[in-house]
């Protein structure tokens, strides 16, 4: 979550306009009118999610440990999880869309899968090696 929330308040900060990312998506999602509110109930939200996202990934890296097709089982999760975001933002407010360039959200949930994987490998260390030398037993 910290990833996200550093990336959009770079983005922000450049554009002279900080934190309008998560009160933007927090006037879409929580449907808040003032900034402040806005800005607290998209970061909790925010930060929930990425409590319950980081829960499954790390379930589905110890599967991976022991079966590493769960490595497939992850990618699909989050996958998964960027259509859905993508899917209900579209759904709830197509405006925010038209507001933020949709690249940098698409990036910013990039660099969180990118953060949340670098520590999961970081912890497992062994897990990337097993993984390789699974795939190439099977050839």
């Amino acid at each position: 979550a910290a990833v996200v929330a550093l990336w959009f308040l770079a983005i922000d900060a450049i554009q002279g306009e900080p934190l309008r990312t998560p009160k933007l998506l927090g006037a879409a999602m929580l449907r808040q009118t003032g900034a402040l509110p806005a800005v607290l109930g998209y970061t909790a939200g925010h930060g929930l999610a990425f409590v319950v996202v980081g829960i499954v990934g790390a379930a589905l890296i110890a599967g991976a440990e022991r079966q590493p097709l769960f490595v497939f089982a992850l990618v699909i999760f989050f996958t998964a999880f960027e259509v859905f975001f993508f899917g209900a933002v579209v759904i709830l407010a197509k405006w925010v869309l038209d507001e933020l360039a949709g690249w940098t959200v698409f990036v910013g949930n990039l660099l969180a899968a990118a953060g949340m994987l670098g520590y999961f490998f970081t912890v497992h260390r062994g897990l990337a090696h097993r993984l390789t030398a699974a795939w190439a037993d099977e050839d």
